[in-house]
């Protein structure tokens, strides 16, 4: 009995062996090859090889920088691949047109928006109620409605306290949608809500400019340097 008790004991040990050197191996070369996708903008396959990375470094149980960082990227890579299918200008000027007079409930939104992602490079304030909830400094108009974007995110609440110096300090996050109320008021105000579960603080320059964005050339240290505090923040 105690033969095959240490047997067992040595094949469950050269299992978890096993997996542990194959884990090791995944961590690295799913992370190359969801880079060089996500490079070459094929935002799919660079979300799936990056997810095999971040599963192999959970499994090893690695807190390092580079453990971090992996983390960071599935996750925008997950978003990348998920983006909104329109533009938010669009999902806006869709959901007001629907508004019906004395409407209560929230805007229809396209199936195919629904929790769909987007990325927000924008100043943000304190909403006047909550005491993590945030506002856009960039409330948008929209057929004579004026859109304020808000949500409830405590992660976002101390990016801002972070940048003690400016009134309206810039974050890149990303956040899915969630809902749109009809608009209220005179003047009409209507606010999209985005889900504070989801939201978190981009932090990858690269990935940054697969969204499509072109910074200018003296925007570039300032652009790394708030990933780099971005960064620091949990």
């Amino acid at each position: 009995m105690a033969i095959v008790l240490i047997s067992g004991l040595t094949a469950t040990g050269l299992w978890y062996r096993q997996q542990f050197e194959a884990a090791k191996a995944t961590a690295a070369t799913a992370a190359e090859a969801g880079l060089t996708a996500l490079k070459n903008g094929e935002f799919a396959l660079a979300a799936v090889e990056l997810k095999k990375a971040q599963q192999a470094v959970d499994l090893l149980k690695r807190k390092d920088p580079e453990a971090e960082n992996i983390r960071r990227r599935s996750q925008e890579a997950t978003t990348l691949a998920n983006l909104a299918s329109s533009s938010l200008i669009d999902i806006l000027e869709a959901a007001i047109a629907s508004a019906k007079p004395g409407q209560s409930d929230p805007l229809h939104m396209a199936s195919l928006d629904q929790d769909a992602w987007v990325v927000f490079d924008s100043h943000l304030l304190p909403a006047a109620e909550g005491a993590s909830r945030v506002m856009l400094d960039a409330p948008m108009r929209i057929d004579g409605v004026t859109v304020r974007i808000e949500i409830d995110s405590a992660v976002l609440k101390r990016a801002m306290e972070a940048e003690e110096a400016a009134e309206s300090p810039r974050v890149i996050f990303a956040a899915q949608l969630q809902q749109i109320s009809p608009p209220k008021g005179d003047p009409p105000v209507s606010v999209l809500q985005l889900n504070s579960r989801s939201a978190y603080l981009w932090t990858n320059y690269d990935a940054y400019l697969a969204l499509g964005y072109q910074p200018l050339e003296t925007e570039k240290d300032q652009i790394q340097a708030l990933f780099d505090r971005q960064q620091q923040i949990r």
